[in-house]
């Protein structure tokens, strides 16, 4: 579902596997959300309700040793994101690097026409860089 010539309008988990997902949460078991994929994605209810997410993108031979040393405790998760995760797709385009255009949006007035989303925080689910070490 990624890859060159793979466009998406939706950025969320396919369904059928976040029914799985839920599944998996409702049990009130801890679920370590562990992703593989080429594109940020859109998790909000993942986000609320996991108790952990890896982002391993696509990560090679090795990476089922390597994302086993991560889970059970024998290495440190050290990432950092290298893109920006939305809250939902209708933040993009987010850019890291500067400032959206319009009235700047100052985190604290509620005025009418300031550049600010109504229904969504202005805020990325997962900013740039974001991650432990």
């Amino acid at each position: 579902m990624t890859g060159e010539a793979s466009c998406r309008t939706e950025l969320n988990i396919p369904e059928n596997q976040l029914d799985l997902l839920k599944a998996l949460v409702k049990t009130g078991k801890p679920v370590v959300l562990v992703l593989m994929n080429g594109r940020p994605l859109t998790l909000q209810w993942e986000n609320e309700h996991v108790h952990a997410i890896l982002e391993t993108w696509f990560a090679g031979t090795e990476s089922g040793n390597a994302i086993a040393n991560v889970l059970f405790g024998n290495y440190n998760p050290s990432g950092k994101l290298t893109t920006t995760f939305p809250f939902n797709v209708g933040q993009i385009p987010i850019y890291y690097t500067h400032k959206n255009t319009g009235r700047p949006f100052d985190g604290k007035s509620l005025e009418k026409y300031k550049s600010r989303y109504l229904d969504a925080p202005n805020d990325p689910l997962y900013p740039f860089g974001y991650g432990l070490s």
